[in-house]
Protein backbone atom coordinates (compact mmCIF):
# COMPACT_ATOMS: atom_id res chain seq x y z
CA UNK A 1 0.00 0.00 0.00
CA UNK A 2 2.92 2.17 0.62
CA UNK A 3 3.54 2.26 -3.00
CA UNK A 4 0.37 4.25 -3.98
CA UNK A 5 1.48 7.27 -1.81
CA UNK A 6 4.51 7.10 -4.70
CA UNK A 7 1.90 6.84 -7.49
CA UNK A 8 -0.78 9.03 -6.52
CA UNK A 9 1.28 11.83 -5.17
CA UNK A 10 -0.55 15.15 -4.07
CA UNK A 11 -4.32 13.81 -3.85
CA UNK A 12 -6.67 13.97 -1.86
CA UNK A 13 -6.83 10.85 0.44
CA UNK A 14 -10.72 9.87 -0.84
CA UNK A 15 -8.85 9.48 -4.22
CA UNK A 16 -6.19 7.52 -2.60
CA UNK A 17 -8.07 5.25 -0.88
CA UNK A 18 -9.89 5.18 -4.56
CA UNK A 19 -6.69 4.21 -6.00
CA UNK A 20 -5.76 1.51 -3.44
CA UNK A 21 -8.44 -0.28 -3.88
CA UNK A 22 -8.14 -0.08 -7.78
CA UNK A 23 -4.48 -1.74 -7.31
CA UNK A 24 -5.57 -4.03 -5.04
CA UNK A 25 -9.22 -5.00 -4.77
CA UNK A 26 -9.48 -4.11 -0.82
CA UNK A 27 -11.07 -1.46 0.21
CA UNK A 28 -8.70 1.02 2.93
CA UNK A 29 -10.34 3.83 5.30
CA UNK A 30 -8.66 7.16 5.07
CA UNK A 31 -7.73 6.59 9.12
CA UNK A 32 -5.41 3.51 7.55
CA UNK A 33 -3.46 6.36 4.80
CA UNK A 34 -2.09 8.69 7.62
CA UNK A 35 -0.18 5.95 9.53
CA UNK A 36 0.99 5.01 6.67
CA UNK A 37 1.85 8.17 5.46
CA UNK A 38 3.97 9.57 8.79
CA UNK A 39 5.89 6.32 8.47
CA UNK A 40 6.84 7.14 5.01
CA UNK A 41 7.44 10.75 5.80
CA UNK A 42 10.35 9.65 8.73
CA UNK A 43 11.51 7.02 6.45
CA UNK A 44 12.12 9.17 3.65
CA UNK A 45 14.42 12.59 5.38
CA UNK A 46 17.60 11.29 4.31
CA UNK A 47 16.40 10.20 0.74
CA UNK A 48 14.99 14.92 0.99
CA UNK A 49 18.31 15.70 2.54
CA UNK A 50 20.24 14.05 0.12
CA UNK A 51 18.00 15.11 -2.84
CA UNK A 52 18.23 18.57 -1.73
CA UNK A 53 22.41 18.70 -1.49
CA UNK A 54 22.24 17.28 -5.05
CA UNK A 55 20.48 20.08 -6.02
CA UNK A 56 22.03 22.27 -4.08
CA UNK A 57 25.67 21.26 -5.41
CA UNK A 58 24.60 21.71 -8.60
CA UNK A 59 26.36 24.37 -11.19
CA UNK A 60 22.73 24.46 -13.17
CA UNK A 61 19.27 24.54 -11.55
CA UNK A 62 16.38 25.41 -13.05
CA UNK A 63 13.41 27.38 -10.62
CA UNK A 64 9.70 27.08 -11.32
CA UNK A 65 6.52 27.53 -9.09
CA UNK A 66 3.33 26.78 -9.84
CA UNK A 67 -0.03 27.82 -7.98
CA UNK A 68 -2.25 25.18 -5.90
CA UNK A 69 -4.85 24.85 -3.52
CA UNK A 70 -3.93 23.90 0.21
CA UNK A 71 -6.84 23.35 2.21
CA UNK A 72 -8.95 25.61 0.12
CA UNK A 73 -5.98 28.55 0.08
CA UNK A 74 -3.95 29.64 -2.71
CA UNK A 75 -0.35 28.54 -2.13
CA UNK A 76 2.49 28.01 -4.45
CA UNK A 77 4.85 24.81 -5.44
CA UNK A 78 8.18 25.39 -6.20
CA UNK A 79 10.41 23.02 -7.44
CA UNK A 80 14.30 23.22 -8.18
CA UNK A 81 15.69 20.53 -10.71
CA UNK A 82 18.52 20.06 -11.98
CA UNK A 83 19.00 17.09 -14.89
CA UNK A 84 18.69 14.04 -12.45
CA UNK A 85 17.34 14.97 -9.42
CA UNK A 86 13.96 17.58 -8.68
CA UNK A 87 13.43 19.07 -5.33
CA UNK A 88 9.72 20.14 -4.29
CA UNK A 89 8.19 22.56 -1.10
CA UNK A 90 5.26 24.41 -1.07
CA UNK A 91 4.92 27.95 0.95
CA UNK A 92 2.14 30.35 1.13
CA UNK A 93 4.42 32.70 -0.59
CA UNK A 94 5.30 32.86 -3.99
CA UNK A 95 9.16 33.90 -5.44
CA UNK A 96 12.88 34.59 -4.07
CA UNK A 97 11.76 34.55 -0.48
CA UNK A 98 9.79 31.30 -0.44
CA UNK A 99 12.34 29.47 -2.46
CA UNK A 100 14.74 30.67 0.23
CA UNK A 101 12.68 29.31 3.09
CA UNK A 102 12.24 26.00 1.13
CA UNK A 103 16.08 25.98 0.74
CA UNK A 104 15.54 25.79 -3.08
CA UNK A 105 19.18 27.42 -3.55
CA UNK A 106 21.97 28.67 -1.03
CA UNK A 107 23.08 31.22 -3.71
CA UNK A 108 20.13 33.87 -3.73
Amino acid sequence: MKAVFRYYPLLPSDRLCAGVFDLTGHPVSEGTLYPAQQTLYTQLTAFEDCRKDAVLTSPVVNFDESGLHVTAQLQWLHSAGTHAPTYYTVHRKRGVLAMVAGRHSSHI
